[in-house]
């Protein structure tokens, strides 16, 4: 038997499953939506530790980027009580306490309620496969389904379209840096998808000055910029 047919779907209460169901349902992502037009969710999350085979996902944070700005009454932010705490170390990193580890929602609440406010359209982060092995193996988990949306990695992106600026291992704080953009508090999921977010309005700028077309268009620049570069993550978390 395959490996992907072993796991068991959790039983859900039915207005969490009525509500799952309805996001299922939703269209896929169109890509080749001109990028003036595309909606598109900026994504960071917080994390107890590097693996997500080992670790659990803190806190996410999500705003959404439609019709090429940033739309400020639409965002997302919430914590979720890992199963275990997180090491000293760790929370040194995040900042999320234990206390406040321990208020936070269920796993499978905190996800749905993400599923929703993103719906299908492309998930934008900084080192996106970190966030994709994240959300798709609790979404998994959690609430039984894949995790569909396409991502938009911005880490190879920056370098496709400013490839004289800074390396293409350039860190999301170097980046900040150099386009004057202020994170107040770093480490924070809300903060680092704000911060992300902007960095990915400056992106679009230089991406309809290149009449690149649509968001299919742009992710493709950004795997081709991946592919150049030696094998091994750019920058930092």
């Amino acid at each position: 038997m395959a490996w992907w047919n072993v796991w068991s779907r959790p039983k859900l209460p039915e207005a969490q499953a009525m509500r799952l169901a309805r996001w299922a349902a939703l269209p896929p992502a169109d890509l080749n939506i001109p990028l003036d037009t595309a909606k598109m969710s900026v994504i960071d999350l917080e994390t107890t530790g590097l693996s997500p085979a080992r670790d659990a996902i803190l806190s996410i944070g999500a705003v959404t980027l439609q019709r090429g700005a940033l739309s400020l009454g639409a965002s997302f932010h919430c914590y979720i009580a890992p199963d275990r705490r997180s090491s000293r170390e760790n929370v040194l990193v995040h900042g999320i306490a234990p206390s406040r580890q321990a208020q936070g929602l269920a796993p499978g609440v905190c996800l749905l309620d993400f599923l929703e406010f993103c719906g299908k359209e492309p998930l934008v982060a900084f080192h996106a496969p970190f966030d994709r092995a994240f959300l798709a193996r609790a979404v998994r988990r959690w609430l039984g389904v894949r995790l569909r949306n396409p991502f938009l990695d911005i880490a190879w992106l920056l370098p496709a379209l400013f490839p004289k600026m800074l390396s293409p291992r350039a860190s999301l704080d170097e980046w900040s840096q150099k386009f004057r953009l202020h994170n107040p508090r770093r480490h924070a999921a809300d903060f680092d998808a704000f911060i992300t977010a902007e960095l990915l309005l400056v992106a679009l700028a230089e991406a309809r000055r290149r009449r690149i077309p649509s968001v299919r268009a742009l992710a493709a620049l950004a795997r081709h910029t991946a592919q150049l570069v030696p094998s091994g993550s750019p920058g930092s978390v």
